[in-house]
């Protein structure tokens, strides 16, 4: 039996999965809009080719109009599509036809040659039923050669943020632009699903964007764990050729090791909804928990979410967990008894609560560990408590006052308690400017160095502002220096297009 042979319409994402690895692959009609590769029928076709001897297979498709040509002489096996590309892309009228509007089309011999006819058009402008004959006209074409169990769609949207190493970073792009982009994804995606019902892979939307150093951002770009999970999906589909039609390949413990890597980023965007349900024991449970043990019980809490229970005192009960887990899900369970973690108490008011608690949550401890043979509880000491409140999800500052809150709250447990009263000074209106400032930066620098048991090196971007922080940090994190006081756009290899 020969490689399967795949078809591929849609954007450069489906060119990046790199699919000619495992499969044969034709590729001549990617890149374009899906609405200008049938053509209107109803136009004078294109038949002076001798200007039209281009290297582009895709470029040739689209002033040729030339799809189902194509496809009668190499179908495929399967049709796998996309509609990012056909969301954004600009297009030009000529001659009652639509063309897309992509650099190389611009630059060809047939649109020199037309382009004082030309017309401008942005999809994300047009009303639907403007674009809709030749949508259908797509549809009707591809219902003649595929069945439904053949076509393959990969829902897309234009992500908000792209991965930067472990960090996540917002993708500086016009939120209402972005919003119409998705809009008109999953518009022109439910009308193709309605009119073919194909299989559908649903994973990316749990993705962000990639960044390619070569050529900087551009949407159709995502991350490499987003393209081997979109690739997985494919090879299921092609294997097993399952009874649902929606594939999401996004498994538990993939979820949960991706908001134990970007965690930091993740909090300080509020970006939790996209990996916690918050109808979720266990998803809300992780939500108090830090980086080590998430990543490190990833695989667990995936087990405990597929019959999950109802408590934290029934998941205690029920599982046999490591210490240091156990450990912390008592802590949880002794400081949400107090519920102290909703309220909102003036900072004089939380320091007493927190001394005020301290013992019931050894006594609970205490009690747990007690059952079990050869175990000290002795043990469980003060250090247990630091390491708890290390523990618990704390919300990434987002201004003055809640640098302020979370240095204070960070250093609850340290017996310097005139600096922790130095902290809660900054919130009153008659701290002076200068007092104010000092905090501020006693504050982010107490914050960076307990960050620092998590990383080793970091890197300051932008203003001067970063550096009078980092004087004051030594040598306990590895600095890198070389970005403070320039612009990020000029300090990549290559420089990065306005538009893109």
């Amino acid at each position: 039996m020969g490689r399967v042979k795949l078809r591929l319409h849609g954007s450069e994402m489906l060119a990046s999965l790199n699919l000619h690895e495992s499969y044969d692959v034709y590729t001549d009609s990617l890149w374009t809009s899906l609405f200008t590769i049938v053509g209107n029928e109803k136009a004078e076709p294109v038949t002076n080719i001798d200007y039209l001897m281009i290297s582009q297979k895709f470029l040739r498709t689209d002033i040729l109009k030339s799809a189902e040509k194509n496809i009668k002489s190499g179908k495929g096996d399967y049709l796998v599509v996309d509609m990012l590309n056909t969301a954004y892309a600009k297009m030009i009228e000529i001659n009652n036809q639509l063309y897309t509007m992509s650099p190389v089309f611009l630059k060809s011999q047939y649109f020199k040659i037309n382009k004082s006819n030309a017309r401008y058009h942005d999809c994300l402008y047009m009303d639907f039923n403007e674009i809709k004959p030749y949508f259908d006209a797509y549809i009707n074409m591809i219902k003649k050669y595929y069945s439904s169990d053949r076509i393959i769609l990969v829902r897309t949207c234009y992500p908000e943020y792209y991965v930067y190493g472990n960090q996540i970073r917002p993708w500086n792009v016009s939120g209402n632009r972005r919003e119409k982009i998705n809009d008109m994804v999953k518009l022109l995606e439910n009308y193709f699903i309605k009119a073919l019902n194909p299989y559908v892979i649903g994973c990316v939307r749990y993705y962000y964007g990639g960044f390619d150093a070569k050529k900087g951002l551009f949407a159709a770009n995502y991350e490499e764990e987003c393209k081997n999970a979109v690739k997985r999906s494919i090879r299921y589909i092609i294997n097993k050729k399952p009874a649902s039609k929606v594939i999401y390949g996004y498994p538990l413990v993939r979820k949960y090791q991706r908001f134990g890597k970007f965690y930091d980023s993740i909090l300080f965007f509020h970006e939790e909804n996209l990996f916690i349900n918050p109808k979720s024991f266990t998803d809300n449970l992780i939500l108090k928990l830090n980086r080590r043990l998430i990543l490190r019980y990833a695989e667990k809490f995936a087990e405990i979410r597929r019959d999950e229970p109802k408590s934290i005192d029934e998941l205690l009960e029920r599982e046999k967990l490591p210490i240091d887990l156990r450990t912390a899900l008592l802590l949880i369970k002794a400081v949400e008894k107090k519920n102290y973690l909703n309220k909102m108490l003036p900072y004089e008011r939380i320091f007493t609560d927190k001394l005020n608690i301290r013992n019931d949550i050894l006594d609970d401890v205490r009690i747990y560990f007690s059952k079990f043979d050869n175990f000290d509880t002795n043990s469980v000491t003060m250090k247990n408590l630091q390491e708890y409140f290390d523990l618990m999800r704390l919300f990434m500052f987002e201004n003055y006052n809640e640098i302020c809150r979370l240095g204070y709250e960070k250093y609850e447990m340290n017996k310097n308690i005139s600096t922790v009263k130095k902290f809660s000074l900054a919130k009153q209106n008659t701290v002076s400017e200068p007092k104010k400032e000092h905090n501020y930066y006693e504050a982010a620098r107490y914050l960076i160095l307990k960050q620092s048991e998590d990383f080793t090196e970091a890197d300051f971007w932008g203003s001067a502002f970063g550096s009078e922080i980092l004087d004051k940090l030594g040598t306990s994190v590895k600095i890198n220096r070389r970005y403070i006081g320039s612009s990020p756009l000029f300090d990549f290899e290559e420089p990065i297009a306005h538009q893109e």
